[in-house]
């Protein structure tokens, strides 16, 4: 009888330990649901926190931007034997964005390279005969994870150098500002993003449209004196 009692308590406390190491593998389960319907491919690729992308909390510090316009200076002629034809605008920008200031909106600072092609007409020799090299200083609204709009400022400067067939050659300093709206379209499009982000190291994308006014004279070219003209394009920030 002693035996049998023995052997009664000795099964009670096994019964005990195989109760206790499957609450605690349940309680493992029931905290963690998620894990149970993971890709573990994609979990190996695409890194998360807190249930949304880690990159996401990177702050870029440089970016890269092209931007296009079919009514440059506000369709104004630049010289007199270009008239009546109006300027297109191809610009691309680099931008230094510091990380320390993203807590309060995010300062870009860069140079820019700026075509004008004059087309149609024959007043300048060639594509490239209105060109200019720029900076730009730029401020964006932008204070929350994956903000879907962003409103931006921005002030401009550069020295345009020019040929035309009549007036001859010359440069002139013009200058003005920007405002616009981009659109992030990260949350389009996020399983792209993930992928470029992987590849390329691109933290965010942006589809642009700004309205810029630049302003400025010499004598030979009197006409660019403030007119707003639409500019959109694309902007990737790593």
């Amino acid at each position: 009888m002693f035996v049998g009692r023995h052997l009664n308590c000795r099964m009670l406390k096994d019964m005990r330990s195989y109760f206790f190491i499957f609450l605690v593998l349940l309680s493992g389960n029931l905290a963690h649901p998620s894990y149970a319907e993971e890709d573990p491919t994609e979990s190996e690729n695409q890194p998360t926190l807190n249930s949304f992308p880690a990159y996401q909390l990177i702050r870029p510090t440089w970016a890269v931007e092209i931007l296009g316009s079919f009514h440059a200076f506000g369709g104004q002629a630049l010289a007199p034997s270009q008239a009546p034809a109006q300027a297109n605008a191809l610009n691309v920008l680099i931008e230094y964005q510091p990380a320390f200031f993203q807590s309060y909106g995010v300062l870009g600072i860069g140079p820019s390279f700026n075509l004008y092609p004059i087309s149609p007409g024959t007043s300048t020799p060639s594509f490239f005969s209105v060109k200019s090299l720029g900076a730009q200083i730029r401020y964006q609204a932008r204070f929350f994870r994956q903000q879907p709009v962003v409103p931006i400022v921005a002030y401009s400067v550069e020295s345009l150098s020019y040929q035309y067939n009549v007036e001859g050659s010359g440069s002139v300093l013009i200058q003005g500002p920007t405002v616009g709206l981009w659109l992030l379209l990260n949350i389009l499009e996020p399983t792209t993003s993930h992928h470029m982000y992987l590849s390329t190291g691109i933290v965010r994308t942006y589809a642009i449209l700004e309205w810029r006014n630049m302003s400025g004279s010499n004598g030979v070219i009197p006409a660019i004196n403030g007119g707003g003209s639409y500019y959109f394009g694309l902007r990737f920030e790593f």
